[in-house]
């Protein structure tokens, strides 16, 4: 399943394709962005506007975000992902180092 995104500064990107999240998934973790597996409490709700940290797009009001809250994810310690970027970094990410 592709998700169409938008931009930080609201433009529609198009759909991202599930080959590119996973790239992005091992790219972040392997560059010490992401960490290596989830080591946090996991939440999910509405999108408000949150910055994906794996494909760096607004997760709108009428998307789920994940929130994964004791992490550090680049200079944050809550960690907010789309649905499908979630799913991918879960999947990638422990086969990555």
């Amino acid at each position: 399943m592709d998700m169409e995104c938008t931009s930080a500064r609201g433009a529609e990107t198009g759909a991202l394709e599930a080959d590119d999240r996973f790239s992005l998934a091992v790219s972040r973790v392997r560059s010490g962005y992401l960490p290596a597996g989830q080591s946090g409490a996991v939440s999910a709700g509405a999108g408000r506007g949150e910055l994906c940290v794996l494909c760096d797009r607004v997760i709108g009001a009428d998307e789920v975000v994940y929130e994964v809250i004791g992490m550090k994810c680049g200079r944050s310690r809550k960690c907010s992902f789309h649905r499908p970027c979630y799913d991918a970094w879960m999947m990638t990410s422990p086969h990555v180092l």
